[in-house]
């Protein structure tokens, strides 16, 4: 990569940071949330824990179909034990069966709306196509006050690991809150 290339890219990730929380809320008021596509990077630890609190959450919701997928391209990794613990502990979900997924562009066209974690994920997404760059939502946008970026767990001492895992569970909480807030004056118009 150029240095010309890299300055473009620092500049486009300035003002995707700079707008994201704005911008993911008012995705998040105007996205069905019908097919939502958790993504990370390797796909064993954030995005599964969130998918799995998200279907947790809405599990009574009819229509709601929640995915989760990664960037790293070994497909069935598991993980880790003792990040399945700490989860198990803390949250009460189990991840011990889960198995990473990479992407697929069937997975892009399949969501109506993309989770995120960070700047990293933002860059791979958008290098898949910019269409696709109008249905990604932040999940630290969800944390009124906090971080943007949820950072990976991965080689991170265990109240790192407690820490981001907590901040995760919280914008996942906050975002479901949203949509069953959306599921229910979508269900008052209706009747």
């Amino acid at each position: 990569m150029g240095l010309l290339q890299k300055v473009q890219l620092r500049f486009a990730t300035y003002r995707a940071l700079r707008s994201a929380r704005c911008q993911t809320l008012e995705r998040a008021a105007q996205l069905g949330f019908r097919r939502i596509l958790v993504m990370c990077y390797g796909n064993i630890y954030r995005s599964p824990l969130v998918a799995a609190y998200l279907r947790r959450s809405l599990s009574g919701q009819d229509g709601i179909e929640i995915r989760s997928a990664g960037f790293h391209p070994k497909p069935g990794r598991r993980s880790p034990d003792d990040y399945v613990g700490h989860v198990r502990c803390l949250t009460g979900l189990d991840l011990s069966q889960h198995k990473s997924r990479v992407i697929e562009q069937s997975d892009l066209e399949w969501a109506d709306s993309i989770v995120i974690m960070d700047r990293h994920n933002w860059h791979a997404i958008t290098g898949l196509g910019r269409v696709y760059e109008a249905k990604v939502v932040w999940l630290g946008a969800f944390l009124p006050g906090g971080p943007l970026e949820v950072d990976d767990p991965y080689g991170q001492d265990v109240q790192r690991v407690l820490e981001l895992v907590g901040m995760a569970v919280r914008a996942a909480e906050s975002m479901s809150a949203k949509i069953l807030d959306a599921v229910s004056e979508s269900s008052q118009k209706i009747h």
